[in-house]
């Protein structure tokens, strides 16, 4: 209860964590080079996807759907991450260099998050559920029954690994930040107004994005579903990942005897150590 209660705190709508490391370490591992090679890998798949995607065409609109928007997103999250986490490597192991620094390195993890932890928590925040959105709505919308290759990728695959990203990670899920999953998807439906407006076509020359957002010949129903998607089914998706974030904060708690709120003694990414070393919200 005092976990959830924490969560209607104004200041858990802030981008604050006491424990930068949850950007960069996964708390299930004890040699956090996998974790690092983990993320450069994830990194580097969903680039050559979103690659793929793009040269499969048609490339004057693949920017008007928002599987595309969503798949680059949870793309832009993993490059970015992959970044602060090796950030975070060439850091820790600068500061083990004596015994004086690895002394001093606890303090620094009371200091506020740098910038680009909270550029990954935000990128995080959308595109993690996002992709469970674009996955129920494809299934539910917009599946023809047929599936490409590539098709699979941005909209089955994308929730498959976005579940394992989620999982592997220690980054924290807070109700609030529903904020910024909110702000995204207001963005795009103000990109489709503008798009109609000005004339614009999907890739069949039809005057809409998708059928469910026709302006012209049903402007009440394209209001309704933008309305209830971003109320109903945005808010819908995103309590379905906090939960997933409890259990995994509950079964990281379970198997490593991590307590919550408690930091495990400093350890090195490149050191070995019987302990993962981040600090769990309750």
């Amino acid at each position: 209860m005092a976990g959830c209660s924490r969560e209607f705190r104004w200041s858990s709508l802030l981008l604050n964590h006491e424990d930068p490391r949850a950007f960069y370490r996964s708390p299930w591992l004890v040699n956090q080079r996998i974790f690092l090679a983990y993320r450069v890998t994830l990194a580097v798949v969903l680039v050559a996807i979103l690659v793929w995607d793009f040269l499969d065409g048609p490339y004057n609109k693949w920017h008007i759907y928002y599987t595309n928007w969503g798949f680059t997103l949870l793309t832009c999250h993993a490059v970015w991450a992959a970044i602060v986490c090796v950030i975070g490597y060439r850091n820790e192991r600068s500061t083990n260099d004596s015994e004086s620094d690895r002394s001093s390195s606890s303090d620094d993890d009371d200091d506020p998050l740098k910038w680009y932890h909270k550029v990954e928590w935000v990128l995080f925040n959308i595109a993690i559920p996002l992709a469970f959105y674009l996955t129920t709505a494809y299934c539910g919308f917009l599946s023809s029954g047929t599936f490409k290759v590539i098709s699979v990728f941005e909209h089955i695959m994308n929730t498959v690994l976005a579940t394992l990203d989620l999982f592997i990670c220690g980054i924290p899920v807070r109700l609030l930040h529903i904020v910024h999953v909110f702000m995204f998807g207001w963005i795009y439906a103000g990109f489709t107004i503008v798009y109609w407006a000005a004339g614009g076509t999907n890739a069949e020359g039809e005057p809409y994005v998708y059928w469910f957002v026709d302006y012209s010949s049903h402007p009440g129903r394209a209001a309704c579903f933008i309305a209830g998607s971003a109320l109903v089914g945005t808010s819908a998706i995103y309590l379905f990942v906090y939960g997933l974030y409890r259990l995994r904060v509950a079964m990281v708690t379970c198997v490593t005897g991590v307590k919550a709120r408690k930091v495990a003694a400093v350890r090195s990414i490149s050191t070995d150590s019987t302990k993962p070393c981040i600090t769990l919200e309750a």
